[in-house]
């Protein structure tokens, strides 16, 4: 029976092969993104009609390019948790308004009154968009998105819900596991190391035409540092 062939989740944890390699071609590929962007930005500002159309399109790939190498840079680079008393409450409920969302965002909140979760905000809130940008982008037009917050045994669990429909739930954390043409497929695998670092969990379940992905970052994850 011919063996079948390696996928990239045979390459190991991002501080095996896979993440360096992603460093070096990040930074190898700015600088080159950098000089078509300063040419196209100079052509722009020299010419008219039709060929500043053309230079300001080559602009906007350039933006998109951007995004991409952003990704691969953050794939790369292993975080590090620094935890703080993070008032939940307060940074769940401006997200999907400030991320200008193209989905609808059901919030419901089941926790104490100023309750604060010792987790890194920059981590926990890198998560939080990638989850809420992924199920947003997913969900059918029209449908909205779950987001559920709670905090059972003082554990912060996050689940957000969207109508959609993938294979296996387990592939969706795979790096450069994605169905966008325009995407690396590394958000969600970016997010469960997020997760991980704070001896957190990030997981996915898909039933009956629902995804719902669901992080837990347990009681006191973390020692949190003494209020000022």
């Amino acid at each position: 029976m011919p063996t079948p062939p390696p996928t990239l989740a045979h390459l190991g944890p991002p501080e095996g092969a896979l993440a360096p390699l992603a460093t070096v071609l990040a930074h190898r590929l700015r600088s080159l993104v950098a000089a078509i962007q300063g040419n196209a930005e100079l052509l722009a500002d020299a010419v008219d009609g039709e060929d500043r159309d053309l230079a300001l399109h080559i602009l906007e790939g350039t933006a998109a390019v951007e995004r991409v190498l952003a990704d691969l840079l953050c794939y790369g680079h292993r975080p590090v948790s620094t935890p703080f008393p993070v008032p939940v409450a307060a940074m769940v409920a401006g997200l999907p308004e400030a991320l200008g969302l193209p989905a609808p965002v059901r919030l419901a909140l089941d926790l104490p009154p100023d309750y604060r979760h010792a987790a890194d905000p920059v981590l926990l809130r890198q998560v939080l968009v990638i989850l809420l940008q992924n199920a947003s982008e997913a969900a059918p037009p029209g449908a909205a998105v779950d987001l559920r917050v709670a905090s059972p045994g003082g554990a912060l669990t996050v689940e957000v819900g969207n109508d959609g429909v993938v294979g296996d739930p387990d592939q969706m954390f795979e790096p450069f596991h994605t169905t966008k043409t325009d995407r690396l497929g590394l958000g969600l695998a970016i997010a469960r190391r997020a997760a991980e670092v704070q001896r957190g969990t990030l997981t996915a379940t898909s039933e009956r035409g629902r995804v719902t992905v669901r992080l837990r970052l347990p009681p006191a994850s973390c020692p949190a540092p003494p209020h000022a």
